[in-house]
């Protein structure tokens, strides 16, 4: 039976293409650390505190978000780092360092076509990882210590907090309703937890250790861990796609059919389907490491590296 696999796998990757050129290549400020795809706009958080922000229809870069310098222990003259971005009805909040290693919460809306910084929420936490939009008065931040907190934006207090496990959070997202999160830990194990009722819904292995990446997509769950395996559950089932290095990074289509992962330590991308596993391409990046995968549509993406290019590939 390991033969039989063994040989599946091979014949799977033998009819797979291998894409050398991106279609398009942009560059950002400086190096890149996070990034997001919403509402045909491209948001790049880069390690020199900037938020740059690529329009998929003009195919310009618009007004980039410039945050405050900050202090640490060395210098009073540091570049605040950009941890996550996100976007709901046009308010937009970015998640940052801020002076001696605490994290900044900074929420911006548009006014007479100006983005202007609304409000800044101060978390006393220097293990905040990532937040998200629950609701338009609320976010969902993450920490390392496994919690995820319900932060009301109009108060800034906590209005509801839940400890999965003593493992550390690796990443969570959000359902495209933003009704469930998905949760992934240092353990390997990715909890579904419901935000409006507050309880754990299922609870999936995927990995026998640390997981880097998770996306949530219609139904669909991806996940990279340090196993050197990326993770698919569908369906009710998970199934395993090896991969020749640390998984530092997946995507999903937004129908959740087409997925991606990181799959050597010369950051290729493999292409694959969802409920077959059959991939259709790997794309030869040539890329400082991958920290973000992300789908334009079923036949395009867009690869994210620590660095200042940024990679339009089609796949099909």
């Amino acid at each position: 039976m390991k033969i039989l696999l063994a040989f599946l796998v091979l014949l799977n990757l033998a009819f797979s293409l291998d894409i050398k050129e991106p279609y398009k290549i942009i560059e950002a400020h400086s190096n890149v650390i996070s990034s997001s795809l919403l509402n045909d706009k491209l948001y790049l958080g880069t390690d020199s505190g900037q938020v740059n922000i690529y329009d998929m229809k003009s195919e310009e870069f618009l007004e980039p978000i410039v945050l405050p310098k900050i202090k640490t222990h060395f210098t009073d003259d540091e570049f605040a780092k950009v941890f996550s971005i996100d976007e709901l009805n046009g308010v937009l909040m970015v998640l940052s360092e801020t002076s001696y290693g605490k994290r900044l919460l900074h929420v911006y809306e548009m006014i007479d076509g100006k983005r202007v910084e609304a409000k800044t929420i101060n978390l006393d936490n220097e293990s905040i990882k990532k937040a998200l939009f629950l609701n338009p008065k609320t976010a969902i931040i993450g920490s390392l210590s496994n919690e995820i907190y319900f932060l009301n934006l109009e108060t800034g207090n906590i209005d509801f907090s839940k400890k999965f496990s003593i493992a550390s959070l690796s990443d969570f997202e959000l359902s495209e309703d933003r009704s469930k999160i998905a949760v992934g830990c240092e353990s390997g194990i990715v909890y579904i937890f419901d935000a409006k009722e507050r309880k754990v819904l299922n609870e999936l292995g995927f990995h026998k250790d640390n997981m880097y990446d998770i996306e949530y997509k219609n139904g669909a769950i991806i996940t990279g861990g340090v196993d050197r395996h990326a993770g698919v559950y569908i369906g009710g089932s998970i199934g395993m796609m090896r991969s020749n290095f640390l998984v530092y990074a997946v995507g999903l289509s937004d129908d959740g059919k087409l997925g991606a992962f990181m799959s050597d330590d010369l950051s290729d991308i493999d292409v694959f389907e969802v409920n077959s596993k059959r991939v259709l391409a790997r794309l030869k990046t040539m890329q400082s490491t991958i920290n973000g995968i992300r789908f334009i549509d079923d036949s395009s993406l867009i690869s994210v590296a620590y660095e200042k290019k940024v990679k339009f590939w089609r796949f099909r």
